[in-house]
Protein backbone atom coordinates (compact mmCIF):
# COMPACT_ATOMS: atom_id res chain seq x y z
CA UNK A 1 0.00 0.00 0.00
CA UNK A 2 1.49 3.65 -0.85
CA UNK A 3 -1.70 5.83 -0.32
CA UNK A 4 -4.22 5.51 2.45
CA UNK A 5 -7.83 7.46 1.70
CA UNK A 6 -10.43 7.53 4.79
CA UNK A 7 -13.59 9.09 4.81
CA UNK A 8 -16.75 10.00 6.81
CA UNK A 9 -20.70 10.11 5.48
CA UNK A 10 -22.55 12.68 7.22
CA UNK A 11 -26.22 11.10 8.08
CA UNK A 12 -28.75 12.67 5.06
CA UNK A 13 -31.06 13.10 7.62
CA UNK A 14 -29.23 15.88 9.34
CA UNK A 15 -29.73 19.49 8.15
CA UNK A 16 -27.12 21.45 9.97
CA UNK A 17 -23.88 20.32 8.05
CA UNK A 18 -22.66 21.83 4.52
CA UNK A 19 -20.97 18.58 3.56
CA UNK A 20 -22.29 15.10 3.48
CA UNK A 21 -18.24 13.74 3.13
CA UNK A 22 -15.09 14.34 4.64
CA UNK A 23 -12.12 12.43 3.23
CA UNK A 24 -8.15 12.44 3.81
CA UNK A 25 -5.85 10.94 2.11
CA UNK A 26 -2.03 10.34 2.53
CA UNK A 27 0.77 8.60 0.43
CA UNK A 28 3.17 6.99 2.68
CA UNK A 29 6.78 7.84 2.29
CA UNK A 30 7.30 4.14 1.78
CA UNK A 31 5.30 1.30 0.96
CA UNK A 32 3.88 -1.08 3.34
CA UNK A 33 1.70 -4.13 3.86
CA UNK A 34 2.13 -4.04 7.59
CA UNK A 35 -1.76 -3.67 9.10
CA UNK A 36 -0.15 -1.94 12.26
CA UNK A 37 1.06 1.00 10.42
CA UNK A 38 -1.97 1.15 7.84
CA UNK A 39 -4.32 0.93 10.55
CA UNK A 40 -1.80 3.74 12.35
CA UNK A 41 -2.23 6.73 9.39
CA UNK A 42 -6.13 5.43 9.33
CA UNK A 43 -6.76 5.99 12.92
CA UNK A 44 -4.42 9.41 12.53
CA UNK A 45 -6.53 10.81 9.81
CA UNK A 46 -10.06 9.78 11.12
CA UNK A 47 -9.68 11.59 14.43
CA UNK A 48 -8.30 14.81 12.02
CA UNK A 49 -11.81 14.13 10.37
CA UNK A 50 -14.13 13.27 13.04
CA UNK A 51 -16.42 16.26 14.61
CA UNK A 52 -18.54 15.27 17.91
CA UNK A 53 -22.11 15.85 17.57
CA UNK A 54 -22.59 15.02 14.02
CA UNK A 55 -24.11 11.58 13.26
CA UNK A 56 -22.49 9.66 10.81
CA UNK A 57 -24.14 6.80 8.43
CA UNK A 58 -20.83 5.30 6.78
CA UNK A 59 -17.53 5.22 7.23
CA UNK A 60 -14.66 3.52 5.03
CA UNK A 61 -10.68 2.88 4.62
CA UNK A 62 -9.80 2.85 0.97
CA UNK A 63 -6.08 1.60 0.34
CA UNK A 64 -4.19 2.77 -3.58
CA UNK A 65 -1.28 1.82 -5.10
CA UNK A 66 -1.25 -1.70 -4.92
CA UNK A 67 1.24 -3.70 -5.86
CA UNK A 68 3.07 -6.67 -5.93
CA UNK A 69 5.62 -6.92 -2.76
CA UNK A 70 8.33 -8.89 -5.15
CA UNK A 71 8.83 -6.52 -7.87
CA UNK A 72 8.56 -3.28 -5.40
CA UNK A 73 11.92 -0.87 -6.02
CA UNK A 74 13.33 -0.08 -2.57
CA UNK A 75 14.63 3.24 -1.88
CA UNK A 76 18.60 3.04 -0.98
CA UNK A 77 18.19 5.23 2.10
CA UNK A 78 15.05 3.53 3.78
CA UNK A 79 15.23 1.38 7.07
CA UNK A 80 12.52 -0.92 5.72
CA UNK A 81 13.71 -4.59 6.14
CA UNK A 82 13.80 -6.58 2.78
Amino acid sequence: VQTICVYLRVSRYQQETKKAIYDKMTKLEVATDDTRVIVKYAKSMISTLYCQGYRYSKCGIILLDLFDKKRMQRDLFSHSSP
